[in-house]
Parts: structure tokens; sequence; C-alpha cells
């Protein structure tokens, strides 16, 4: 089994969201009857559902999550300042003084 690898870019990210893009168009192009009710399923179950069920959801969501990322946001900000000061090379070993 050999397997391509992938090649990297330094954006990741974009470019798996440009695959993504890829794969819908190919899917509406292949596929227009199923994507036209998909579309029609996505809109009808939004139009049902209760807009403060929707809203609740989203905030207890945001509330639960925002901990933790400002909680990551600083311990990398305290590493970025740590790294940004100036080290000394202190010399520990005792002295034959």
């Amino acid at each position: 089994m050999d397997h391509p690898i992938p090649a990297t870019s330094a954006h990741p990210a974009s470019d798996t969201r440009k695959q993504i893009l890829t794969d819908v168009r190919e899917f509406i192009l292949k596929e227009p009857v199923a994507t036209v009710a998909a579309v029609c399923a996505v809109g009808l179950l939004v139009k049902l559902l209760p807009r403060a069920w929707v809203v609740g959801t989203v905030g207890v969501v945001g509330t639960a999550l925002i901990k933790p990322a400002l909680l990551s946001l600083g311990m990398t900000k305290a590493v970025e300042l740590y790294l940004q000061r100036p080290h000394t090379n202190r010399n520990t070993a005792p002295s034959d003084s």
C-alpha cells in the first residue's frame, strides 16, 4: 500500500477549506437533486427550531468554551513573553575560590 504523502503548505487550514469547497462543488454538479433536497431539509429544520432554543444552545456552548479559550490564550501569551525576555547564561556550578 503505497500512499502518496500530501504536500504541506504554510496554511493547511486554507488548503483544507479549498478542498472542502471543491468537494462540495463536485457533489453539487454530480447530484443536483440530492443537493436541493439537502438544502430544503436544512432550511426546514432551521425554520422549525424555536429561536429561543437556538440562542440558548449558542449561549451555553459559548459560555462553556470561553474559559478554556481564555486560559489557552493567556498561557500562549505568557510563554511568548517568557521567550522574549533576555536570558543570561548563569553558571550554577560552585566555583573553586
